[in-house]
């Protein structure tokens, strides 16, 4: 409609020679004065201005970020009934979703207008989205599965919304859910039931979800966090399950120790506080955590641990056959520094133990 009224514009030279067309639709008619092409010839011609008027219109639309673009349609007439908070149906334009835009402003019932809360062009109300592929979506916040038109299927798979994708790097508000882009929590988010996991040599009952958003997950649920009075620092920490072959940050995954045993995908289940932002106090007090093992010779004992030239990790992140790449297989420069510092502190050790045993024999 913006172009279609741009390029009536730049066709209009009002003059006495100017003839009157009747347009319709809409319902009231609309005199629109008309001159012959000619008369905008010169300095490109009307074509041009058409162009760049096109060309500004077009500029004014996003379709969301290349790592997220938007799906759907754009300019599709029409309407969507979407199911808004508690089985109530709104009315919205049918391209919903095609492209960023805030779609709910004025449109969702009370929040989004004139005296809601937040209200009309306020907080999210006023937030651009569209609908994205959860599959070729790889910006820091995960896309939200869409309750608007929940019977609704883009490929067989239900619609995902996304903010992220309408907003600039920088500017993403993440809520951290999810664990950090570079390190993703794996598991089920809302999954009802529960799991076992190993705890201090017993088997102690935890939620079926465990691990798998960013939770204290141990203040309500592990033994050691339900005493009275002041409790272990580790109990307030958020962490999640990981996979190991998906983790970037500068402080790798541990084995995890709850699901001793139990794979995902073939690998061993991981843990991190770091991709939740937490601080992990928790791993230290397991002795037979890998990153507890402080020499080449008992890490390569251990049964899922392996040795990266500086420390002991979990061996996944460190031999490339299972994930074909390992992230850690190299110590980082101040590792390595660190290594070859303590090497040469042992060197001159050696040398005098040497000639001690030789003196002696």
């Amino acid at each position: 409609m913006k172009l279609a009224l741009a390029v009536a514009s730049a066709l209009v030279l009002p003059n006495s020679a100017t003839k009157v067309v009747e347009l319709k639709p809409p319902s009231s008619p609309i005199l629109v004065p008309i001159v012959p092409l000619e008369a905008k010839a010169g300095a490109g011609g009307v074509a041009a201005e058409i162009a760049l008027l096109a060309k500004e219109t077009e500029a004014e639309v996003s379709y969301g970020r290349p790592e997220c673009p938007c799906i759907g349609f754009n300019n599709v007439h029409g309407s969507t009934m979407a199911l808004v908070g508690r089985g109530a149906r709104t009315m919205y334009p049918g391209d919903l979703g095609g492209r960023c835009e805030a779609w709910d402003d004025n449109l969702y019932p009370a929040d989004c207008q004139e005296g809601g809360t937040p209200g009309k062009g306020k907080g999210w109300c006023a937030k651009p989205w569209c609908y994205v592929d959860p599959r070729r979506c790889d910006i820091e916040v995960l896309p939200t599965m869409s309750s608007y038109v929940p019977t609704a299927r883009y490929q067989n798979m239900p619609l995902f919304w996304s903010y992220a994708t309408c907003q600039k790097k920088g500017e993403v508000e993440d809520s951290g859910k999810p664990g950090n882009h570079g390190c993703r929590c794996v598991g089920f988010d809302n999954l009802a039931g529960s799991m076992k996991v190993s705890f201090n040599g017993q088997k102690v009952v935890f939620p079926g979800e465990t691990g798998g958003t960013c939770e204290a997950w141990d203040m309500d649920n592990s033994p050691a966090c339900a005493v009275k009075g002041k409790k272990p620092e580790w109990c307030k920490q958020k962490w999640c399950f990981v996979d190991p072959c998906s983790c970037s940050l500068e402080e790798p995954p541990k084995v995890s120790s709850y699901l001793w045993g139990s794979t995902m995908q073939g690998k061993t289940v991981y843990y991190s506080y770091e991709t939740c932002g937490g601080k992990d106090s928790f791993t230290k007090l397991n002795k037979h955590a890998c990153v507890n093992i402080e020499n080449a010779e008992d890490c390569t004992r251990a049964t899922l641990c392996a040795w990266n030239g500086a420390k002991c990790l979990g061996k996944e992140l460190v031999e490339s056959k299972t994930c074909g790449s390992a992230a850690y297989a190299k110590p980082s420069g101040s590792e390595a520094e660190k290594a070859k510092n303590s090497a040469s502190g042992l060197r001159p050790l050696a040398a005098l133990l040497a000639l001690l045993v030789a003196r002696c024999l």
